[in-house]
């Protein structure tokens, strides 16, 4: 199969707590869980490709368990899933001693009635099956849950952590790199390790490390810095079109170009802009809408013509 064939972010994903770069103290509570064969419901939060998803399918595999997995921010994040699916599941009869496990990943993106009918599912059934709900953001998740789960925060990898990694995948794909241009790779899309990783894949498909490939498939955040403050909204839409994340933005407006504003004030109600549209983010129909409402706000709070 071709290097083209293939989403690298899957092939290397981790398959063992040794290989992920976690706190110490959830290493050994998840160390825990896998020697009992058991857990508690779980609550992982933190920001995209920081390795909550990771966890819980590394969980899910080494307690050998019966397993139903949903994607809560797509078609299964109403009521009618939690209460048919999720529920015909946790309250079906096992022929074996295996634990029922129930992932939702990115469970913030449920509804105030499903996560009604959530608790009282995890309520009822908590002796027989067990549920790991990741999230971007806790906050959306409604108390009573949270109250139910073992909750861990996942922060974003270190730099260092993820260049180590990177080098370990273009050494197992047997591909030429240069490791200043790593670092550079690593700096453009931090901290999302995921973006990371579909991008330095990106930049091998010549089968030697070519950051200029990535640099040229992606859109240079000071590049759209520079029509931000022109109001140039229709050509900034140009240059990311077909962008489906964009935490790297964020992450360049929050980092570089809010710092940059002189007025103290202005300042703090664009850093509020950008914080409010990244906490949309997670949960928002339509990801590249919200970054243009975004792009919008600051402009108004620029006081910028803004050119749609």
């Amino acid at each position: 199969m071709s290097i083209k064939n293939i989403i690298w972010y899957e092939k290397h994903r981790p398959k063992s707590l040794k290989q992920m770069a976690l706190p110490e103290k959830h290493l050994k509570a998840f160390a825990s869980y896998v020697k009992e064969g058991d857990f508690p419901h779980l609550l992982f939060y933190g920001p995209p490709g920081s390795g909550k998803t990771t966890t819980a399918q590394i969980l899910m595999f080494t307690t050998n368990c019966r397993r139903l997995e949903l994607n809560a921010s797509s078609d299964d994040r109403g009521i009618a899933t939690m209460k048919g699916e999720v529920k015909r599941f946790a309250s079906s009869k096992s022929m074996t001693d295996k634990v029922k496990v129930v992932f939702l990943d990115e469970a913030d993106g449920l509804t105030r009635d499903a996560q009604e009918a959530l608790r009282n599912t995890m309520e009822r059934y908590a002796s027989t099956t067990k549920f790991i709900l990741t999230a971007n953001n806790k906050d959306r998740i409604s108390d009573p849950i949270k109250s139910r789960c073992s909750v861990f925060e996942f922060a974003s990898y270190g730099q260092k952590e993820l260049k180590k990694y990177l080098i370990g995948i273009v050494k197992k794909e047997k591909i030429e790199y240069d490791s200043k241009d790593l670092t550079k790779l690593i700096k453009r899309f931090y901290p999302d390790a995921r973006t990371i990783i579909n991008n330095l894949q990106i930049a091998c498909i010549s089968g030697k490390f070519k950051l200029s490939d990535v640099l040229s498939a992606t859109t240079d955040p000071f590049k759209l810095g520079e029509l931000l403050v022109n109001g140039q909204l229709r050509q900034m839409r140009k240059q990311w079109a077909g962008t489906i994340d964009f935490v790297w933005f964020y992450k360049y407006l929050f980092d570089r170009f809010v710092p940059e504003i002189e007025s103290d004030e202005l300042k703090a109600d664009c850093a509020q802009t950008v914080a409010e549209h990244l906490y949309r983010d997670a949960v928002v129909a339509d990801r590249e809408i919200n970054m243009a409402a975004c792009c919008v706000e600051l402009m108004v709070n620029l006081e910028v013509d803004v050119v749609f």
